[in-house]
């Protein structure tokens, strides 16, 4: 609806304009009537119209004049003169001045009606045609910008001659020229398998992006591997306290978003273009700083130097104590030998991480044969080695990784001290720690605290109980949700929160889905 503003000194022509003419059905609503200037430009400033309708003459600040002053502060509004004086100075000055339209009083409802009828579709041409250029102006936009991460990610990996290089680099207009480059590789410790994944990245990029832009001597791109790539070119606006302070800047704003711990590794100083790779790589590998370094949220820099394995006789000698403790159902024994290998892996940097993840593959399948010898066979999938070896790399600092191996061994050692299987029972076991953690667990957070796969699980699951797992949980929290309904005066929003819904429109929705009523509606018919 375009918004319309009456400005006439005669009261009875301002509500016969209000009364007689469609509005709506023109497209237009009244915001505001005003009986001389100086009241018209105060609910203009407020109302921001599309169409004024005004007299010439009238009190304290007559049309003419007020049309000076809404054509600089309102540049795109159309004016509508509605005067009793057909001198035709007033009209010729009127239209001079940006008027649509100079119409003498009496005028009819057909006459104004259709007049209106016009500058709406002007309007609409007008908004056409804006909707059209913007829309140009995002294509071109998002075809640059492809444009440009295409070839950005293209010199990550591919070897082009540098007068080709160069040539691309001026004619998309990136950073001003330099002969030095610094290379950036931003990483986060978000889950690549959390659903949220993409989502978060995306804001990442974008963050980065917009800070970079801003620097002017940066340009940023997602590099292949889930990271983000940032190109720091030296120029003369280039300063490496700058340089650290933008870094910062973007790993405080990522956390203050997302609430995701940042790192950025930054490469030394080397010659653009011809070792852009060389210092990609040297950003990459000074990123792993933050592997043996355990700290979340830091900037690295520097090369990062990884001697040869060292002491590898007293590893495999601190696998087999800890293979043995396991073995014994020692967990506290076993506790302190994991926390040994880890202090010994990780000091120094002196243990490549590749060498780190196999050192923790051998163990994972000593655990495995041990759980197969005790007849623990209900943990042991097909792909059970496999799957714990995977998991590994999901933990970017060293101490997490510790203390999942330290939880992995603690449940194992726990697990064999029970006994078999069949004394225990996996299933019951299973619906017990649901029962006890349903608001927060997932199925694979099930599957990693009782060494299962996630698909075995459900297989599992459904094989002894006849339900299906996520059906089960969902039970669980409905059970739940009705006591809490009928017993608590909390609301919805709380109670959804309390069973593990992010959203209450999750929760109604699955609460109807198991119920067959939504929850306020149960708990209405439960108090009748």
């Amino acid at each position: 609806m375009y918004k319309v503003v009456l400005v006439d000194d005669e009261e009875l022509i301002i509500e016969g304009m209000k009364r007689l003419i469609n509005w709506k059905g023109l497209g237009c609503e009244i915001a505001g009537v005003a009986y001389d200037g100086d009241e018209a430009l105060d609910i203009m400033n407020e109302a921001e119209p599309d169409i004024l309708i005004t007299d010439i003459r009238m009190p304290a600040m007559n049309g003419l004049t007020m049309i000076d002053y809404v054509k600089e502060r309102f540049p795109n509004l159309i004016i509508m003169i509605m005067s009793g004086y057909s001198d035709f100075e007033y009209a010729h000055q009127a239209l001079e001045k940006g008027a649509a339209c100079y119409m003498l009083k009496p005028v009819s409802e057909k006459e104004l009606s259709e007049r209106i009828r016009h500058v709406v579709e002007r309007l609409r041409e007008r908004d056409h045609q804006k909707e059209e250029e913007e829309a140009i102006t995002v294509r071109l936009y998002r075809l640059k910008r492809e444009a440009r991460i295409s070839f950005l990610g293209g010199l990550l990996n591919e070897i082009s001659s540098e007068d080709y290089i160069l040539e691309m680099w001026r004619g998309m207009e990136l950073c001003p020229y330099a002969n030095r480059v610094r290379m950036a590789v931003l990483d986060t410790d978000f889950p690549l398998d959390d659903p949220e994944a993409s989502v978060i990245k995306f804001a990442v990029d974008n963050i980065v992006e917009e800070i970079c832009r801003e620097q002017g001597y940066c340009e940023s791109v997602s590099s292949g591997d889930e990271r983000t790539a940032i190109f720091i070119m030296e120029s003369l606006e280039y300063s490496e306290k700058r340089m650290a302070g933008f870094l910062k800047q973007i790993i405080e704003t990522v956390q203050k978003f997302g609430k995701i711990s940042v790192s950025i590794g930054v490469s030394e100083s080397a010659a653009f273009p011809s070792q852009i790779q060389e210092a990609y790589q040297e950003a990459l590998n000074a990123l792993k700083k933050r592997f043996y370094e355990s700290k979340p949220s830091e900037l690295y820099e520097g090369r990062v130097e990884t001697g040869k394995p060292l002491a590898v006789q007293e590893l495999r000698e601190t696998e087999d104590l800890l293979l043995d403790a396991v073995k014994k159902g020692e967990k506290k024994n076993a506790s302190v030998i994991v926390g040994r290998m880890f202090h010994s892996m990780l000091r120094s940097n002196v243990l490549p991480q590749e060498y780190i993840y196999n050192q923790l593959k051998r163990i994972l399948i000593g655990y495995q044969d041990i759980l197969f010898k005790a007849q623990h066979t209900e943990y042991i999938g097909e792909d059970m080695g496999e799957f714990w070896s995977d998991y590994m790399y999901r933990f970017k600092l060293g101490n997490e990784l510790k203390d999942w191996m330290a939880g992995v061994t603690e449940r194992i050692v726990e697990c064999l001290n029970r006994g078999s299987n069949k004394e225990t029972g996996l299933i019951e076991r299973i619906k017990y720690y649901i029962s006890q953690n349903y608001r927060t667990i997932t199925r694979q957070s099930v599957a990693d605290y009782f060494f299962l796969n996630p698909s075995y699980l459900s297989q599992l699951f459904k094989a002894e109980t006849g339900e299906v797992f996520t059906d089960y949980v969902n039970k669980i929290r409905m059970e739940e949700a009705k006591r809490m309904l009928l017993q608590t005066d909390y609301k919805i929003q709380y109670i959804a929160d309390m069973v593990g819904y992010a959203s209450s429109q999750h929760f109604n929705r699955t609460f109807k889905k198991y119920i067959g009523m939504q929850p306020a509606e149960y708990k209405k018919n439960a108090q009748k």
